[in-house]
């Protein structure tokens, strides 16, 4: 496999790893925290919602949106659930 294959199947990579990591947010961040983590929701909702009608209208290129931005969604989330870990500033159940 060449290098390009890998960073290909890394970026694609990220549409699974930002789902799972939307659903972990939204499962354990508390208050103000869980709020921040469902922000990505309403613009990745239009993203999918694209997506499927890219796909519906036989575009060979509909996945394009939703790769380009599950990477940013899943890196913003990763922020938000490194941010209670700040002392002082904790969400988690204890």
């Amino acid at each position: 496999m060449t290098m390009d294959a890998w960073v290909g199947l890394g970026i694609i990579g990220f549409v699974p790893a930002y789902v799972v990591v939307q659903a972990v947010a939204l499962l354990r961040l508390r208050g103000g925290f869980r709020t921040k983590a469902a922000r990505p929701l309403v613009p990745m909702g239009a993203v999918v919602a694209f997506t499927i009608f890219a796909f519906l209208e036989g575009s060979n290129l509909f996945p394009l949106m939703l790769i380009l931005a599950a990477p940013i969604a899943f890196l913003y989330l990763v922020a938000v659930l490194i941010g209670p870990g700040r002392p002082g500033r904790s969400s988690l159940p204890r």
